[in-house]
């Protein structure tokens, strides 16, 4: 099964998914839908390139310990800024070279917005922009050019931290019925 297969999309598609109109592909996950449990990653970027390096080196299952993972690619920011503001996203990886805002001030705005922000993971073009990272509030920053196996093992240690915490709300909730 491949790890995503490319749809072409109308010009209105594109405006409800918050793509731009250069944008007439978008990523369609194939892999089962039914496990309420799958980890979903909004992956932020004008470059069609880049999201496609990203859904190369992640696919949709990074561990045996983890859930499967479902990708969503978006490249206009103020639809995604509404995705998690709607509790979408378990994690989101931003671009912060994407215009005409870029993953880090659409990070900022998402910590500023959003009660409970999914860990945001920014790409850095320039790792002298790192410092920068700091005001966007990123959970955490990873150089550019993507290399699959540093990617996965970045995402895969956020998506450990959110799993965790996820078992122990539940296990919280559990005890608490009881």
């Amino acid at each position: 099964m491949p790890l995503y297969t490319v749809a072409p999309t109308t010009t209105e598609e594109n405006r409800e998914n918050g793509t731009s109109p250069e944008v007439q592909q978008t990523a369609v996950r194939t892999a089962p839908r039914g496990d309420t449990r799958t980890l979903r990653v909004a992956v932020y970027s004008d470059r069609p390139q880049l999201r496609a390096d990203i859904h190369a080196a992640l696919g949709d299952s990074l561990a045996d310990d983890l859930p499967p993972l479902e990708l969503v690619d978006y490249a206009w920011g103020p639809t995604l800024a509404r995705a998690v503001a709607d509790g979408d996203f378990d994690m989101c990886i931003l671009d912060a070279e994407t215009a005409p805002l870029g993953g880090m001030g659409l990070s900022y705005q998402i910590h500023e917005e959003v009660d409970s922000p999914p860990p945001i993971l920014l790409l850095l073009q320039r790792r002298d922009d790192a410092w920068m990272a700091t005001w966007s509030r990123a959970e955490a920053v990873y150089p550019l050019p993507v290399h699959p196996f540093e990617l996965s093992r970045a995402v895969t240690d956020i998506l450990r931290d959110i799993v965790r915490q996820r078992d122990e709300h539940e296990s919280i909730e559990e005890e608490n019925e009881k």
